[in-house]
């Protein structure tokens, strides 16, 4: 475990925080080596006790943000494997620091991926985001008629319903997500039979 590439330190780090915190009922990750507690990596000086999913992944910084007045934001792209089957990666951002995290992240989600990176946006980056309260545990989502632009249909894509989710529980305590588009109730999903019209849970997997 100790014999790695220093660059893919923190990598390393966070992937083992993130996949053991992906169960409910972990909240906190500490790494030991050969039966003793490891206080830090002996590379990059990367901590190992007391890692949550706090940290981040994927670790991205772009250009105007000050860090020391900034908070980060996971947001949800997509990546390509060769055989053209797509599967969502999480991507920490650190934005400029704002009392209203759940709406920083839905606009920075919206943005899209940084131009360096190879990932895609499952949204439009016309997308308007109307309104983003919490109401205990599930997340108000109220976007304009750009959600239901992926088809002729007049409807939105089912990853770009999921990425939203995936966005918004991980940035705010709720479980939960209640989608609306002009605070019109039902929205139609790509290859779904019915309409959304009911708050939608996040997934217990993220790739299946």
């Amino acid at each position: 475990f100790l014999t790695y590439d220093q660059k893919l330190e923190d990598k390393m780090v966070s992937a083992v925080t993130w996949t053991l915190t992906s169960f409910d009922n972990v909240k906190e990750v500490n790494i030991w080596v050969n039966g003793r507690p490891l206080e830090m990596m002996p590379k990059g000086k990367t901590a190992a006790q007391h890692l949550t999913r706090n940290r981040g992944i994927n670790l991205e910084v772009l250009e105007g943000v000050n860090i020391a007045q900034s908070i980060p934001v996971t947001l949800y792209f997509l990546g390509q494997t060769s055989t053209n089957e797509t599967y969502y990666v999480p991507v920490t951002r650190m934005v400029n620091r704002t009392n209203d995290v759940a709406k920083a992240a839905l606009r920075e989600l919206v943005k899209g991926p940084a131009p360096s990176s190879n990932l895609v946006s499952a949204l439009s980056n016309n997308i308007e985001v109307n309104q983003v309260r919490v109401e205990g545990s599930t997340v108000m989502a109220d976007f304009g008629d750009q959600l239901l632009e992926f088809n002729d249909q007049h409807s939105a894509s089912k990853s770009a319903i999921d990425s939203i989710v995936f966005c918004l529980t991980e940035n705010t305590t709720a479980q939960k997500v209640k989608l609306t588009v002009n605070g019109k109730n039902g929205i139609s999903v790509s290859g779904e039979k019915s309409k959304v019209d009911h708050p939608v849970s996040r997934p217990i997997m993220i790739n299946p």
